[in-house]
């Protein structure tokens, strides 16, 4: 190696700010898995890791998509104002999962806006060089749209699942999936606050409240955002769903999941 040149994954970590754990992370990433670290390093070479505050915003809807995110840490919410100034949220995108990547192609900018949820850290992908490297490269842009295609279809699912189930069966359901499947009660965090929780499952702050009632009779009890599970069973009987849809995948794998105690 010549003098003073730098290894290609170091070479990263400077112009990026990616430190060691995040790139062996973003390997990880199902949108990346087909990539080898020393391609993914010249594709991520111009991104860059940027740091956002709570309720921060990271784009606005029809701004140009010159960029998309990667989670890093923390939560960001994907959400479409209405004429009175109401949120819509769409999605909630956690530790591993990408953001807007789908915007970069389209000529229309982001389709809605995004926040951040807690204080987050995301790495900048840049349009230009990223859509140039993908399109050298037949296979990948392959793997990158069905990796869309997958989380196209999830979203259709959650959608589905706001039409067709009580709100007391959807929040059972977003508690099941965040229960380890091996256990028989659990006492858990939320991983986000709870009016973002509401949001993403269809409710108004007080039908969620009257859903966290009714599920007392089912042994769950939420203080704050601890949440008291006796029987995981029960509750996922009374989703109607089992472990149909992971919800946990929504919000960026086993990262969701806080867990303070456990029996059974």
């Amino acid at each position: 190696m010549p003098a003073g040149e730098l290894p290609e994954q170091e070479l990263l970590q400077r112009r990026t700010g990616l430190r060691v754990e995040d790139l062996d992370f973003v390997c990880s990433c199902e949108i990346f898995t087909e990539i080898c670290r020393e391609n993914l390093c010249q594709f991520l070479i111009d991104s860059a890791v940027q740091e956002f505050p709570r309720n921060s915003i990271l784009f606005i809807q029809g701004d140009p998509a010159h960029r998309f995110y990667l989670v890093l840490e923390g939560w960001v919410k994907v959400f479409r104002e209405t004429q009175d100034g109401r949120e819509t949220v769409m999605h909630v995108f956690g530790p591993g999962e990408s953001v807007a990547e789908a915007a970069i192609f389209e000529a229309d900018g982001y389709p809605a806006c995004a926040s951040a949820c807690v204080d987050t850290r995301v790495l900048g992908i840049p349009a230009g060089s990223f859509k140039a490297r993908l399109m050298e490269n037949r296979a990948l842009f392959e793997h990158f749209i069905a990796s869309m295609n997958k989380k196209l279809l999830i979203l259709t699912q959650q959608l589905e699942q706001l039409s067709s189930r009580s709100a007391t069966e959807r929040l059972a359901g977003f508690l099941c999936d965040l229960c380890p499947a091996e256990l028989e009660s659990t006492v858990l965090r939320l991983p986000l606050e709870k009016a973002v929780i509401a949001a993403m499952l269809g409710m108004q702050p007080e039908t969620f409240s009257r859903s966290i009632s009714k599920l007392r009779a089912h042994g769950v009890e939420i203080d704050g955002d601890a949440v008291s599970i006796e029987n995981i069973n029960m509750l996922r009987d009374l989703s109607g769903r089992g472990r149909s849809v992971d919800t946990v995948s929504h919000l960026g794998g086993g990262a969701a999941l806080k867990i303070l105690d456990h029996s059974g």
